[in-house]
């Protein structure tokens, strides 16, 4: 049976769009390099209308879909369960065309595997981009990240990845495609089926393309790195920035001084121009739509008003826009500088902004009662209360580390729930917290996507065991 399905895929899909289980390599691998996969193969479609026949075959034989975009994802949702024989991971990497930009109206259609950066180099000569910005914009590819409703460095000021989204073109469970790429503000027609797809991580349907919103480039910016002596005075700041520049404020980063010592051992080619390191760093960055808004004398006032209270001891402002993008390097490097220290655990949390120098300081505690010397780098998204709550094993002690993984775990998820906060910020479910999903949030919620993915797609034929559990699982709510 295997091999019969292997060549009339590969007859269908062509030899250029079909990778034999032998050759899949990274397909089959996630990115953490923590659940190796044995697909039946790798589908490459390159139109909607081959997804719709691979869909329907796979409905027709029982078959499972893994849809994958970059692979970028941290929690396991683009890769097939290792006892999963049955299935076939659809790669949307060449379904790769951007067409209708339109710079009236501000909008782009994209197909689902246009990476970001991409993207943001075809809209550069229409002085148009996306406002999504994240480390991994080098491969994230853009249905991958509608799927995961992608998040970055300007979410708090523009939103998610899906409200980016205009309109999406779908192809459903049984091989239907449905067309609602619309570029449209406004469409009231009944239920916003669009929502459905987003952040749905492949288990309603394959997104095939999409229509989404852009706004002009910003005609200047102005980024600076504020030290602080805490996170409460980061946030006193970012309120300061928040009033005194309001909508120009874009972006506003914190990174710990753990992050910054990593960075020195590991990255030294990263450049820290403060003189000494602060226990918070502040990354902020101004940008103004127009050169006849200056934003010179606001950074000025707020740094000169952040030094006069003592929220802030030391400052530099980018002169030019290498310094710039040398400043963002150093907020970027981070998550390497502690991947190359050795072990780690990586949780994606949010709580609401206020309450977090609290949740740290809990979920700290927390961690350092279950091992004391383990080291806690945080660093994340201030403005919208996202943190990446990441821990390292000391030296000599990575084993130790590693067995109270599941410890560690628990003691930073219950302590985000605990302040009314979400264990998946912007990273989704995928396979890694479906059991915490079933854990933390409430029966009535778990059971509304129950009855959605039931009544999409009944054959569960569409990554099965992503957000919620197969169903020849039991769900695990223990512990």
């Amino acid at each position: 049976m295997t091999s019969q399905v292997q060549t009339e895929l590969k007859a269908l899909l062509g030899a250029s769009g079909w990778v034999d289980a032998g050759e899949a390599g990274g397909y089959a691998q996630d990115w953490l390099q923590v659940a190796p996969s044995s697909p039946l193969g790798v589908a490459r479609p390159n139109s909607v209308d081959l997804v719709a026949r691979i869909v329907s075959y796979c409905a027709e034989n029982a078959l499972t879909l893994v849809p994958q975009g970059g692979n970028t994802g941290l929690v396991l949702g683009s890769v097939p369960a290792e006892n999963n024989a049955c299935a076939v991971i659809l790669s949307l990497d060449r379904l790769n065309q951007i067409s209708n930009i339109d710079p009236i109206g501000k909008t782009v259609e994209v197909e689902s595997g246009v990476v970001l950066a991409e993207l943001q180099r075809v809209l550069e000569p229409n002085n148009l981009t996306l406002p999504l910005h994240l480390g991994s914009e080098g491969s994230a590819q853009i249905g991958g990240l509608i799927s995961t409703n992608a998040g970055g460095c300007h979410a708090f000021r523009y939103g998610m990845m899906a409200d980016q989204v205009l309109g999406l073109e779908v192809v459903l469970p049984n091989g239907d495609i449905w067309q609602g790429n619309r570029a449209l503000i406004k469409d009231n027609a009944g239920y916003s089926l669009k929502r459905l797809f987003c952040g749905a991580e492949g288990t309603l349907g394959i997104i095939t393309s999409a229509t989404l919103k852009l706004i002009h480039k910003p005609a200047s910016s102005v980024t600076a790195l504020v030290a602080c002596t805490s996170l409460q005075d980061a946030l006193a700041i970012l309120t300061l920035s928040e009033t005194t520049a309001g909508h120009l404020l874009h972006a506003a980063e914190f990174i710990d001084s753990a992050g910054i010592k990593l960075l020195q051992q590991h990255c030294p080619q990263v450049k820290m121009p403060l003189d000494e390191i602060p226990n918070i760093s502040l990354l902020l960055e101004f940008a103004s739509p127009s050169h006849f808004i200056a934003l010179d004398p606001l950074v000025e006032q707020v740094l000169d008003v952040a030094m006069e209270n003592g929220w802030a001891s030391d400052g530099v402002v980018a002169a030019n826009r290498q310094q710039q993008m040398d400043l963002w390097e150093l907020r970027e490097s981070i998550p390497e500088g502690q991947r190359l220290h050795g072990a780690q655990l990586k949780h994606d949390v949010s709580v609401p902004v206020a309450a977090l120098p609290e949740f740290i300081q809990t979920a700290s505690n927390a961690c350092r009662s279950i091992m004391n010397s383990v080291l806690i780098n945080p660093f994340g998204h201030l403005a919208d209360g996202n943190v990446h709550f990441n821990l390292s094993a000391p030296q000599g002690e990575q084993e130790a580390f590693i067995s109270h993984s599941q410890a560690f775990n628990n003691a930073v998820y219950h302590a985000a729930v605990e302040f009314n906060g979400s264990f998946a910020a912007e990273h989704g479910l995928g396979r890694s917290k479906v059991a915490l999903a079933d854990k933390l949030r409430s029966p009535v919620e778990r059971s509304l996507m129950r009855t959605l993915k039931r009544a999409i797609d009944p054959d569960e034929i569409m990554n099965p065991g992503v957000i919620l559990h197969a169903v020849d699982e039991v769900p695990d709510v223990s512990g």
